[in-house]
């Protein structure tokens, strides 16, 4: 009889380890089953929740936000998005010392803003809506696990995906195929109160918490739009830039990443923390722009300022063949050594 010797040393019949095997193709062949129900699961949410699917009609939709953890509290604003069709819309954001108006046509977005930078919330914002419009369904994830879970007394469907180095957990209503909530390791975003939208569903509430503190809160109500949108819509805003933009685009990737140094009085002082900076990535994969969205102090900013501005290098976003800018937000650690 032929063994073989673990690492203690022991040696295993055959006939257990034929067992073994077998119990770890059967798993593995259960994991891909998982896996495949997972990616049904997230393609039925993306079905029934994207309002803005192709051949979908226009709507109107209006909200209320406030943002939490300003620097003079909370501020609360107003979102507006006319929607005509994937080549044809028109979203305005506001509150108190910023506005923002993205006008989308064919293979562009006309962007106006009054500030050089995007704000931190203004990207949390962005991203929970679009995130309530596609359902969550990102073809770049990879799904590792999939299985039920109790949350705050509910029972839902949970899917880790992988992008990279970026691990994200999604739990839908496995009875109404909805996103209710997706985190990752810095903030978790809540759907709540779904309403009808011709044949589609959309979240009528969304939270988003980070750091386990609120960030920001949105109500929404939306309408189907009968007869022809006005025109005038969807006219390029004056003083704003033409951006081209894609169905499918790629995403920048870093290809240089030096740490900014770490000030001399932070480290006598103790102090550790995130700074998150936005940065503006030119067709050249040069920052054309920086500026700093959280700090843990001013006497790291301006030293991640020229790091990024200088150093950081990346291969651009694209659009097919066409190198495009971006908008990034990055999060630098800074951590005393032990």
């Amino acid at each position: 009889m032929r063994y073989l010797p673990n690492t203690f040393g022991r040696k295993w019949p055959l006939a257990v380890v034929i067992c073994c095997l077998a119990t770890g193709t059967f798993l593995r062949a259960l994991d891909k089953r998982r896996k495949a129900e997972a990616s049904e699961l997230m393609q039925k949410v993306h079905e029934v929740c994207d309002i803005r699917a192709p051949g979908s009609p226009p709507f109107h939709m209006e909200g209320h936000f406030t943002f939490f953890g300003m620097a003079q509290g909370t501020s609360d604003g107003q979102y507006v998005l006319d929607w005509a069709s994937h080549d044809q819309w028109r979203e305005e954001i506001s509150f108190p010392g910023f506005s923002q108006t993205r006008v989308r046509g064919k293979d562009k977005i006309w962007l106006r803003r009054n500030i050089h930078f995007r704000p931190l919330r203004i990207e949390q914002l962005v991203n929970a809506l679009s995130l309530s419009h596609s359902g969550t369904l990102q073809r770049e994830r990879k799904i590792k696990t999939f299985r039920r879970k109790r949350i705050d007394g509910k029972s839902l469907d949970c899917v880790e995906s992988q992008s990279g180095n970026w691990t994200t957990q999604s739990c839908f209503d496995p009875l109404k195929d909805v996103i209710i909530r997706e985190s990752d390791a810095f903030s978790t975003t809540e759907f709540i109160n779904y309403a009808d939208l011709g044949e589609k569903l959309y979240p009528r509430i969304i939270r988003v918490a980070q750091d386990d503190k609120p960030a920001v809160k949105v109500e929404l109500t939306a309408q189907l739009v009968t007869g022809d949108p006005d025109p005038q819509l969807f006219l390029p805003p004056d003083g704003s830039v033409e951006w081209r933009t894609c169905a499918n685009p790629e995403f920048p990737i870093p290809i240089a990443e030096p740490e900014p140094p770490y000030p001399d009085s932070a480290k006598r002082a103790h102090i550790e923390g995130h700074v998150v900076a936005y940065i503006l990535i030119a067709p050249s994969g040069d920052v054309s722009r920086a500026a700093i969205l959280k700090s843990p102090g001013p006497e790291f900013d301006a030293g991640t300022l020229e790091t990024l501005k200088t150093k950081w290098k990346f291969k651009p976003a694209m659009c097919g063949n066409t190198p495009v800018p971006s908008e990034v937000d990055v999060d630098i650690h800074f951590r005393l050594p032990f």
